[in-house]
């Protein structure tokens, strides 16, 4: 979708990072009083994916177990087709597209997946993500594309940094404090906003993180 490393810095891309799990299902029985001998009307309710999309299908279709479903998540920057009139140009927004495909059996494809996704978060300059690592005793972050150069078998990845550069959602004018060459220190990266349009207003940026601890990885931690 033309999507891959938007960013609004010099030299850098951002980067997109994907995610596949299987929700926290419960069954959901609709008859007043429940029929736990009837099922043929129950559903499979696991919350809501990162459209906003409710996570509900039937536990059987056509008399058969329907397979439950695992569910990818894609989180990238992309052109916010929503932004207000006296917003710059070269607008982007933090997107996430989701899709899912059946437990059992071996898709060829991923369903709903592949479109520009929903906005989660408007006004993202660049878009930065780390992963947290253990090689034996030792811990570091490293970036994807370090992670996908190590000889496999890889350690597994045990937590996750997101970093982020904002853009307020008013313009300063011209005020001689805010520079366009202003330097931003975004995990490990250190990028500077590409040069603005002349004439063009200024903003306040601020460089944001977090770290997700994965807690289904705190058991054993070898290769």
């Amino acid at each position: 979708k033309g999507n891959d490393g938007l960013s609004n810095v010099n030299t850098e891309k951002s980067d997109q990072l994907v995610i596949q799990y299987k929700p926290q299902y419960i069954r959901v029985d609709h008859n007043t009083p429940p029929t736990p001998a009837d099922p043929d009307d129950d559903e499979w309710l696991g919350g809501f994916d990162c459209e906003g999309n409710e996570i509900k299908f039937p536990i059987k279709t056509a008399g058969a177990d329907t397979p439950l479903r695992i569910y990818v998540q894609r989180y990238f920057l992309r052109k916010d087709d929503n932004k207000a009139s006296n917003e710059p140009q070269d607008a982007l927004a933090l997107a996430c597209d989701a899709g899912w495909y059946n437990e059992t059996g071996n898709p060829d494809k991923v369903e709903n997946y592949g479109d520009d996704g929903q906005i989660i978060m408007k006004r993202v300059d660049y878009f930065h993500v780390m992963f947290g690592v253990q090689d034996n005793a030792n811990f570091r972050y490293i970036s994807t594309k370090d992670y996908m150069a190590l000889t496999a078998p890889r350690p597994r990845i045990l937590s996750v940094q997101l970093g982020i550069l904002a853009r307020s959602s008013q313009p300063v004018g011209n005020d001689s404090m805010i520079k366009n060459n202003q330097k931003f220190q975004v995990l490990d990266k250190e990028v500077i906003l590409k040069a603005p349009i002349a004439g063009s207003s200024k903003y306040v940026r601020q460089a944001v993180s977090q770290t997700i601890a994965l807690r289904n990885t705190f058991g054993e931690r070898g290769q």
